[in-house]
């Protein structure tokens, strides 16, 4: 049993002496009973992991914390990376750009933004390099192009030559009127 003051840790929780005085010396009668009920003698004292065997219970260890972004606890010593594929990419202003792919990547591009903004086109060759897309570009048709889809130069000149005669009629009986 715990002395006074100390605490003792069961299933990550801690329990006060205060909390066995009082008869509360199972795992169910201090949280909602989710856990089995485990008699007090099983009590560790803080710092000891379980070494009850087939049980589910957390094992009291130091846990690191980190934040996004920052650099990372884990040891690659033993770590065997993926095999890369080393893909050169070059830009009219003559910048060199490598860019490392994995062997299993699928469709890599045939051109690459370069830190200058321009297209950069790949030299490297690669077996599973990116296939052009051979559909031409479809022309986008304007207003204009559509006008002269339906009217030839002749007629739009000629009936530009009409409304201009139209507006200055008009224009001149409104300066007469007034």
């Amino acid at each position: 049993m715990p002395t006074a003051g100390s605490t003792c840790r069961l299933h990550g929780m801690a329990f006060s002496a205060r909390m066995f005085e009082e008869g509360k010396n199972s795992v169910d009668s201090a949280n909602d009973g989710t856990f089995p009920r485990v008699p007090a003698s099983n009590m560790q004292s803080p710092g000891e992991p379980w070494s009850h065997e087939g049980s589910k219970l957390m094992i009291e260890t130091t846990m690191r914390g980190s934040r996004l972004g920052a650099v990372s606890y884990e040891n690659d010593t033993h770590l065997s990376l993926a095999e890369r594929q080393m893909v050169r990419y070059d830009c009219p202003q003559g910048h060199h750009t490598v860019i490392p792919f994995s062997v299993e990547a699928e469709d890599i591009p045939l051109t690459w933004t370069c830190r200058c903004g321009q297209e950069a086109e790949v030299v490297t060759r690669a077996p599973n390099l990116a296939v052009p897309d051979e559909r031409p570009e479809r022309h986008v048709r304007t207003h204009w192009d559509m006008l002269l889809e339906r009217r030839t130069i002749a007629d739009l000149e000629e009936l530009l030559n009409e409304r201009l005669a139209l507006l200055h009629s008009s224009e001149l009986e409104q300066r007469k009127s007034a």
